[in-house]
């Protein structure tokens, strides 16, 4: 790092275009997969779609790129100039939305989960480039309040994206229990191609950025550098395995939990819009809460007493979804 870039303050330029870009980037991500989730709930319409419990497929849409190509994606970071990276995946997003303009409009959900897909992708193409530029963007004492602004922020997007998905899948719809979208077809779509385009336009006030690794040859594999990192894992005294799966665990059961309280419309006799706002916007208020008295409990260094705590207080909430 050189000398100028380590006095940048946080507030410059180039972290402030790569704030609004993961801004709208998870915006979009987060009302596409909430619109698709309640039109495969049991209430949708496009409810059996995909059988039972259809909306678990638009999670393996935006999960499963993470799987495939984070590996590849962490090589394209290193080896080209990481805002070059930024600009063109967001030009492939403004593309991928309209063919989610496309699906919605024609009522077509195999267009609209390939969009999904896509946008998972994308994504996932994009997520090392965005964490690993920070450095390079502020000075490196503020590197931490970095990743804090960057992380709060997207749980701010996700919570937005989320509590407006309802409303807007409702106009979409049009009236409650049709079988058929008859609503504002052109909507989503047209919500999605703004955001992108707002992303897009953020993203061109980056500054040019050198590469890191310009000469890094790029290996296309897929799964070989997990299995190599986790017997790494394995091979050292550190509790880091475990500490990574029981991460896994718990998003796992998070996510599960997302997708079923689409089915709460349902459940609770409650619109989308309603759900979407007292149901998913208190989950994501309450992510953040929870954050915020995390971290002034654990000021003092790391503390393990809190993850019994999380694991009662998800047992509880568990038991009162099914008793719902």
């Amino acid at each position: 790092m050189t000398d100028e870039s380590s006095q940048r303050p946080l507030a410059n330029r180039g972290f402030l275009s790569l704030v609004v870009t993961q801004f709208f980037g998870v915006v979009n991500d987060n009302l596409l997969k909430q619109v698709l989730t309640f039109g495969l709930a049991l209430g949708g319409v496009w409810k059996g779609a995909l059988g039972d419990g259809g909306q678990s497929w638009v999670a393996v849409a935006l999960v499963l790129p993470f799987l495939l190509f984070g590996a590849i994606a962490g090589q394209l970071a290193d080896r080209y100039s990481k805002q070059l990276v930024t600009v063109r995946m967001k030009q492939a997003e403004f593309l991928i939305v309209l063919a989610a303009f496309a699906g919605f409009y024609f009522n077509n959900i195999w267009l609209c989960l390939l969009a999904m897909f896509l946008l998972g992708t994308q994504s996932a193409f994009f997520g090392p480039a965005k964490y690993g530029v920070i450095p390079e963007l502020v000075g490196e004492s503020k590197i931490s309040m970095a990743n804090a602004v960057i992380n709060m922020l997207t749980n701010v997007a996700a919570i937005l994206a989320v509590v407006v998905g309802g409303k807007l899948y409702e106009a979409y719809r049009g009236a409650e229990g049709v079988a058929a979208p008859e609503g504002l077809l052109w909507l989503p779509g047209l919500v999605l191609l703004g955001v992108a385009l707002l992303g897009l336009g953020a993203s061109y006030c980056m500054p040019k950025l050198e590469p890191v690794a310009p000469d890094l040859e790029v290996k296309r594999e897929f799964f070989a550098p997990y299995r190599r990192t986790i017997e790494k894992m394995l091979e050292g005294e550190s509790p880091i395995f475990i500490v990574c799966l029981l991460k896994a665990g718990f998003l796992m059961i998070a996510y599960i939990v997302l997708l079923i309280l689409a089915d709460y419309t349902v459940v609770l006799g409650k619109p989308e819009s309603e759900v979407s706002v007292y149901v998913f916007g208190t989950v994501g208020v309450s992510i953040a809460v929870g954050s915020i008295l995390a971290g002034v409990i654990s000021r003092g260094g790391i503390q393990p007493r809190l993850i019994p705590v999380g694991a009662v207080g998800i047992m509880v909430c568990s038991l009162l979804l099914a008793l719902a």
